[in-house]
């Protein structure tokens, strides 16, 4: 079965600016894909499309079969349920223990929020998030505040949060933008890994080359809103790099200095 399907979306702003322009692809269950391109070439309306925060223009997207429908919020809940998220920014909340952010994301398979909270969750749910966190390494650090993590770390605890989604999709948008080189290295290995071991589908809106190479199966390039060009890793050189980026090269296209260095951590390894 196919995970993703995507059928000739436009994504049109202001009836003139057009971020997306005939986008179709498929994605098969337990591929692991890279969405590349420079800054402006539609990953991010992509993103938003795929996950529902934006609707199409025209066109379709399915996710496990099922319509991505912006404008029907029970309809987008259902579909959102098996679909994993994880943002540069990470998404947790300070406040509370880094416990609670993971039981945060059971959300989807209550009737009742409160039966999130750690006061109140069942024993299996309780299992079930120390089970992520031991998943992520990071187990012994339940009871810290989330505040008092580092920016590796709390990626690692938004991906426990994740996972007790129990995902048959992960959606990782520039997962490890805001990372150090070491940090970077261990959020993509523990993505790909989790992938591997569960088969889960895996697409991770990137711009790194190197990266790319290193931890997905297929890219599928971006250019001007449209498809430049969809294959195996194996065939990224340096004349696929000019012809997506241009003479400036990925470091350039992308404003990110973190990126850049690891890139060069992938590049080395």
């Amino acid at each position: 079965m196919n995970a993703i399907e995507v059928n000739q979306i436009r994504k049109v702003y202001n009836q003139r600016d057009v971020a997306l322009n005939g986008i179709s692809f498929t994605i098969k269950t337990g591929e692991s894909i890279v969405i590349l391109g420079h800054n402006g070439s539609g990953k991010s309306t992509l993103f938003r499309t795929l996950t529902g925060f934006e609707e199409p223009t025209e066109g379709s997207v399915k996710l496990l079969g099922r319509g991505v429908d912006a404008g029907k919020r029970n309809h987008l809940r259902e579909t959102r349920k098996k679909v994993g998220m994880v943002f540069q920014a990470f998404g947790l909340v300070d406040n509370v223990s880094v416990f609670q952010n993971v039981l945060f994301g059971a959300l989807g398979q209550v009737k009742f929020a409160p039966a999130t909270y750690s006061l109140f969750a069942s024993d299996a749910l309780r299992e079930r998030a120390m089970e992520c966190l031991d998943r992520v390494g990071l187990a012994h650090l339940s009871e810290r505040r989330a505040d008092r993590l580092s920016g590796g770390q709390k990626q690692r605890i938004a991906i426990a949060r994740m996972l007790m989604q129990d995902p048959e999709i992960i959606l990782a948008d520039e997962p490890i933008a805001s990372l150090d080189p070491k940090a970077g290295r261990e959020v993509m290995e523990l993505l790909k890994g989790i992938a591997e071991e569960r088969n889960i589908t895996l697409l991770m809106i990137l711009h790194q080359l190197p990266i790319a190479k290193k931890y997905a199966d297929r890219f599928i390039a971006l250019k001007n809103g449209e498809v430049f060009a969809d294959g195996d890793v194996t065939v990224i050189d340096e004349n696929f790099e000019t012809a997506l980026f241009g003479n400036a090269g990925p470091e350039e296209a992308s404003s990110d200095e973190t990126s850049q260095h690891i890139e060069q951590e992938a590049k080395s390894s």
